[in-house]
């Protein structure tokens, strides 16, 4: 079988910071490590979330 993560195995995963609640739902089997939120412009402000395979 293959697979693209392995057990222990890290994601980073840009959204849009209103969107962050929908990821940790739906990201199950993952546990968040840490976020960055990042300011592009007026409303606009980008997360970055650092997910590690459980």
């Amino acid at each position: 079988m293959f697979t693209l993560l392995r057990p222990g195995g890290r994601v980073a995963i840009i959204v849009p910071r209103q969107e962050y609640g929908s990821l940790l739902d739906a990201s199950k089997g993952f546990k968040p490590l840490q976020h960055h939120d990042i300011y592009v412009h007026k409303s606009l402000t980008r997360r970055v979330v650092v997910l590690k395979l459980e």
